[in-house]
């Protein structure tokens, strides 16, 4: 969890960069002595266990957590690691942009303190450099399966933003826009099953009884999944997962400790738990909830913040913040939820509370972002076998919940449909300025009545050039001319759509002219 912690971190630190919060000192060799920054919390942390402070050691070692993404948050924001590595590469870095791979440097030092902090870790918790180097070779597995999702991302983009006409209609077409990022979430939703068996240390659960138990299990449900994975975690970590959705991608990871702890009971009822998230569709409904969470917050901002991207960023970041904390929320019922199902499906409460606290072991008062603490998931078990009712009326509860999610999220994409529907023909009249496809122009405005006077005009004078497309330079070499005979408006209008051509020096040009004309930018 610590590494996804840090990604996502690092994720918000480069989003307040595009909105400018930075120091403005460029010093990216600063970067460097920040890598020592995450052995400071492990440090405290070992100094309160010799003092005999363990509740304060706890807490040093959760906060650790946190430490690489504000260093991150330092050499980015405070030390310019992102403005150095554009001048070095001669060009922008920007990962919400159409990033290049060079984008990929800009993580460089979140791996750096990433692995300081896992070896920090490894170095507090055993004194056996065997098993230190067990430590850091598991955590790095994590820390490099949470940014694979994230590398899928910058070399699909960078593939797609290389093909111009694709490029320039995905940016200007909202209805594209959206479509390109529900194909790319659906695409790395597919791949994130092969990404993480191939990031991890992963083998197939051979023939044997283990494989006939939970095929058997697996019948009694009706599920099937594409494999069953032993996770190879040196015995690290005791947890079980499912990844991905359908029959054929999906797979089920059970780590190597687990294997090692649990009795035959237990493992069927931890694996009707894991076929319970499947069941139950919760992470269709995770999705659910951020897009609504997401489509709703960026309604809300351009319906109040129409002109300040400042609020209308906040806006959105406050939304997204607010999905952060409903989902641990959601997901600690959902957890409970899928214990409820290993018992109906199995009929033995006691194997699925008895793997909960060989699990839990002695740290089963110690709840997380995504779990309850075992004590409370045990004592809730508990209650549902003395009290009738109450498993189904908790069901209940949670299926309005999935329900209201998925409802709020079809009726703010009803919102966010329509205003693409309406600006399509706009949006497209852009992309073929953009594209030089005057022509195409010259037919879609008359499809468009309610088109602003300003690109209107664009497009009277883009017609009036005599060939279908024209490229920059061209157009540069016609606002010269229209200067010489006296005629402004419409050596601003070649600039203006120069600028669109990918000229930003015509478009300070046309800036500096709209400006001694009163005129503004069209519309």
């Amino acid at each position: 969890m610590g590494s996804l912690v840090s990604v996502l971190l690092a994720l918000g630190v480069l989003t307040l960069r595009e909105y400018g919060v930075t120091s403005g000192i460029v010093a990216g060799w600063a970067a460097l002595p920040l890598y020592f920054l995450p052995y400071l919390p492990y440090a405290f942390a070992r100094a309160a266990l010799l003092r005999g402070r363990f509740a304060a050691a706890e807490r040093w070692q959760r906060a650790a957590a946190l430490f690489p993404g504000l260093a991150f948050a330092a050499a980015v924001c405070g030390f310019g690691w992102v403005e150095m590595l554009e001048r070095w590469s001669g060009g922008r870095l920007s990962f919400f942009e159409w990033p290049r791979l060079a984008v990929l440097l800009v993580f460089v030092p979140l791996v750096l303190y990433e692995l300081a902090g896992i070896d920090a870790r490894a170095r507090l918790a055993s004194a056996s450099a065997q098993r230190r180097s067990r430590l850091r070779a598991f955590g790095a597995r994590m820390f490099f399966a949470s940014l694979l999702p994230l590398g899928a991302y910058v070399v699909l983009s960078a593939a797609v933003g290389a093909n111009e006409h694709l490029r320039i209609r995905i940016e200007e077409i909202g209805a594209w826009h959206a479509l390109f990022a529900a194909l790319l979430l659906v695409l790395l939703v597919l791949l994130l099953p092969f990404l993480l068996a191939f990031a991890l240390d992963t083998t197939r659960i051979p023939e044997g009884p283990l494989r006939a138990l939970f095929e058997a299990v697996a019948r009694a449900a009706k599920f099937r999944a594409r494999e069953i994975l032993v996770w190879n975690t040196g015995g690290n970590m005791a947890n079980a997962a499912i990844v991905g959705l359908g029959a054929r991608t999906r797979i089920v990871l059970f780590s190597d400790a687990l294997l090692a702890q649990l009795e035959p009971r237990e493992l069927a009822s931890v694996y009707a738990h894991e076929i319970a998230h499947a069941r139950g569709n919760h992470v269709p409904i995770f999705v659910a909830w951020v897009l609504a969470f997401f489509l709703g917050g960026d309604l809300v901002a351009q319906a109040l913040f129409p002109a300040n991207e400042w609020l209308a960023g906040g806006t959105l970041l406050a939304s997204l913040a607010l999905w952060y904390f409903f989902f641990g929320w959601l997901s600690r019922r959902y957890e409970l939820e899928a214990d409820l199902y290993a018992i109906a499906l199995l009929g033995d409460p006691a194997a699925m509370i008895s793997a909960l606290e060989r699990v839990g072991g002695a740290l089963r008062d110690l709840a997380g972002w995504r779990h309850f603490s075992t004590a409370r998931r045990v004592a809730f078990l508990e209650r549902t076998t003395r009290e009738p009712g109450l498993s189904e009326r908790f069901r209940a509860r949670l299926r309005r919940w999935s329900i209201l999610g998925v409802a709020l999220f079809l009726v703010s994409a009803a919102f966010e449909g329509r205003r693409l529907a309406q600006d399509f023909g706009g949006d497209c009249l852009r992309a073929n300025l953009r594209l030089g496809e005057y022509a195409a122009a010259q037919v879609r405005v008359r499809e468009l009545p309610e088109l602003g006077p300003e690109l209107r005009k664009l497009v009277v004078r883009a017609g009036s050039i005599g060939h279908d497309v024209a490229d920059a330079g061209e157009l540069e070499q016609l606002a010269r001319a229209a200067l010489t005979r006296d005629d402004a408006q419409a050596a601003l209008e070649y600039l203006q759509l120069g600028a669109l051509r990918g000229r930003a020096d015509l478009g300070h040009q046309a800036a500096e002219l709209a400006a001694r004309l009163g005129a503004g930018p069209p519309q």
